[in-house]
């Protein structure tokens, strides 16, 4: 027998600061199934995992979508993605669609869940906690499923803040290194494209430089936005900035020099690479004399 409560969907969102919260929340107003969405909020919780381990709890209906502050849904997007889930089979525990990330095409996707999953199954610390739930319920012969709609169900705007553009290029680089992705694959076209116009993208070829610095085991943890934010701001203060607005390039840089010394960094753990990489980045942004590289390093190497 039908449960009334099939028609109706949950919609969480998760938001950390995002500017373009207001729009996403309006995306959600405005949907053609407005009447029968649940909206939930989960405000400032990091790292992720934890945010993401309330979805059981808040979620009051079968089904649910997560849709982080910077996604933007088409109006129809809900009423899609809750269609296809609704026509799923037993095992199948999640539905996605496509979304289209401005400046660079169909990259990221919106969830749409069957509420029971997260009965059995928990996000961890760790790099990645999507797909190492994914993997867990893979064995379990659990799996996800396209929505057929081929086009972007709506629009992805992640380089919303100069911090989330500076940390979503240094976590970029950090979760294709945890990965053991080749370099040339997504992260080298992204450096080339940021180091052609170093001025218009010093933000992120900033994050970028910083992510190979990142240590081993910190790699293997999830996103802590707010151990970032505190992170960033010591870089920042030993670099002669009150803020990220504030960043400059000091001094020019031979750029296939730092290019090769940024493959190296991205390739390696050694911390003679590393350091060479570290001298670089001070020349390049440091706004004042550096007494001391050991401090610098302490804080970009943990």
């Amino acid at each position: 027998m039908k449960n009334k409560n099939d028609d109706k969907l949950t919609v969480i969102i998760i938001s950390f600061g995002e500017n373009t919260l207001s729009e996403c929340i309006d995306a959600i107003e405005n949907q053609t199934i407005r009447d029968q969405i649940i909206i939930k909020h989960i405000k400032g919780i990091s790292p992720i995992h934890k945010a993401k381990n309330l979805f059981y709890e808040l979620c009051e209906t079968k089904y649910f979508v997560e849709v982080d502050a910077d996604m933007i849904l088409n109006k129809d997007a809900c009423e899609i993605l809750l269609s296809e889930i609704k026509k799923s089979d037993f095992l199948t525990y999640v539905v996605y669609g496509q979304l289209y990330e401005v400046g660079y095409g169909q990259r990221n996707i919106v969830n749409c869940w069957k509420r029971f999953i997260f009965k059995y199954f928990k996000y961890r610390d760790i790099r990645g906690c999507d797909r190492d739930l994914h993997n867990r319920a893979i064995r379990f012969l659990l799996h996800r499923k396209k929505i057929k709609e081929k086009k972007p169900i709506g629009l992805h705007k992640a380089y919303n803040s100069i911090f989330n553009t500076y940390l979503k290029s240094k976590c970029d680089v950090e979760k294709h290194i945890f990965l053991k992705e080749k370099i040339k694959g997504f992260i080298m076209p992204l450096f080339d494209k940021y180091i052609a116009d170093p001025e218009k993208y010093k933000v992120q070829i900033f994050g970028l430089l910083l992510g190979t610095l990142t240590s081993k085991e910190r790699l293997l943890h999830e996103k802590d936005s707010v151990l970032e934010a505190k992170r960033l701001d010591d870089i920042l203060k030993i670099l002669g900035y009150k803020k990220l607005d504030d960043l400059k390039i000091i001094n020019d840089f031979n750029s296939a020099d730092l290019r090769n010394k940024f493959i190296n960094s991205y390739n390696s753990y050694d911390n003679n690479i590393k350091k060479d990489l570290t001298f670089d980045i001070l020349k390049i942004f440091s706004n004042k004399e550096i007494e001391n590289i050991n401090d610098f390093e302490e804080i970009i190497i943990y």
